[in-house]
């Protein structure tokens, strides 16, 4: 482990699902111990030094394309092997990202979680027992580069390395203008869009189809297709439909709840002005708000109560169980929002008779 990344160490909670979190007693988070004050907790969490940056990317699809694309360029940063994905260490940027994100979409087409040193965000280095390995340890901090720019909000987070083959085309050109919004130029979204198609789609396009998205005119009309050129007013309506529709809105207890894999969230007015300015980028303060009050009025309403009326029903991240019926069914067979589930995925009953037990 390299010890120049961390200011110090912390023992993170022995309870089941709670090992992210640090042990403080009611404390604050500081500079930490020394590793050997912990190192015989099973749980440790390492305090990022102020000039690191954490990337972690969550899925082993996502974490293999992100490395696809820094052996393109001949670079190698320190890395750290998780249950599920990698972790990626780079020197701070603030131009580039200055806050911690979840579950963000990012300018190389993936989804990135990012934690700063300088926010005194937490590294977890060894889980039940085990410290988790590295690769590329001693391998040269380099600043984050721009291919991790922030390019959305969690409700629009596709990771194009599970693109399916019918919708690579349109995806990969709204994608350009998605690139464009972030403040690339025409050249640097093509070069990103050809490498997206070479080291994240798991089947990339012929190079005449990739031609006819990177083409000038292409990038020039990025904003079209549904975002109103400046001088056009999009209706607040529309643009109400379009992100109801899209992201699955609900008003619950009067605030705004947004679907992400199946589990509603409450949208804060930052990540609802950015679902707005995703379809009308030019959309004034009075305008965005006449579309959240449309929201608010047409979306479904529940009651906070109503939310939690069926407590014998528990989300998994492949389904509800219904501890009652002694069934497994998906999100899609109730007519209710899920605000929380537990990740991870319920045994198949038909397999096990996980009920018995």
């Amino acid at each position: 482990m390299n010890n120049l990344l961390y200011t110090g160490f912390y023992a993170g909670c022995n309870e089941q699902g709670k090992e992210k979190q640090p042990d403080l007693a009611g404390g604050r988070i500081r500079r930490g111990k020394d590793f050997a004050e912990v190192k015989d907790r099973a749980n440790i969490l390492g305090v990022l030094a102020p000039d690191v940056v954490m990337v972690d990317f969550d899925t082993t699809e996502d974490s293999a394309a992100f490395e696809r694309i820094m052996a393109s360029q001949g670079v190698k940063v320190p890395t750290m092997i998780t249950t599920r994905g990698k972790h990626f260490y780079f020197k701070a940027a603030p131009e580039v990202v200055d806050k911690a994100y979840t579950h963000v979409p990012v300018a190389c087409g993936l989804i990135a979680d990012f934690k700063l040193g300088d926010k005194r965000g937490l590294d977890l280095v060894k889980f039940q027992g085990v410290e988790r390995q590295w690769l590329n340890e001693d391998a040269e901090l380099r600043p984050v580069p721009r291919l991790l720019t922030k390019v959305g909000t969690p409700m629009d987070a596709q990771s194009l390395a599970l693109l399916t083959e019918g919708s690579r085309n349109d995806t990969l050109f709204k994608f350009v203008g998605k690139l464009k919004r972030a403040g690339f130029n025409e050249d640097e979204a093509h070069r990103i869009i050809s490498a997206i198609n070479k080291y994240v789609l798991p089947q990339p396009l012929p190079e005449r189809e990739l031609a006819t998205i990177c083409r000038k005119d292409a990038y020039d009309g990025a904003y079209s297709g549904g975002h109103a050129d400046e001088g056009e007013r999009t209706d607040h309506t529309d643009i109400g439909k379009e992100i109801m529709e899209k992201h699955s809105l609900a008003v619950i207890g009067g605030a705004v709840y947004g679907k992400i894999d199946n589990i509603y969230k409450p949208l804060s007015k930052l990540e609802l002005d950015e679902l707005i300015l995703d379809i009308d980028d030019h959309a004034t303060v009075n305008r965005r708000r006449e579309v959240v009050t449309y929201c608010m009025a047409r979306a479904k309403k529940y009651e906070p109560e109503a939310v939690m009326k069926n407590p014998e029903l528990i989300p998994f991240s492949n389904g509800v169980v219904d501890i009652t019926k002694q069934t497994v069914a998906p999100f899609e067979n109730y007519d209710m929002p899920f605000t929380n589930r537990i990740d991870f995925e319920f045994p198949d009953a038909a397999d096990v008779n996980i009920f018995d037990r």
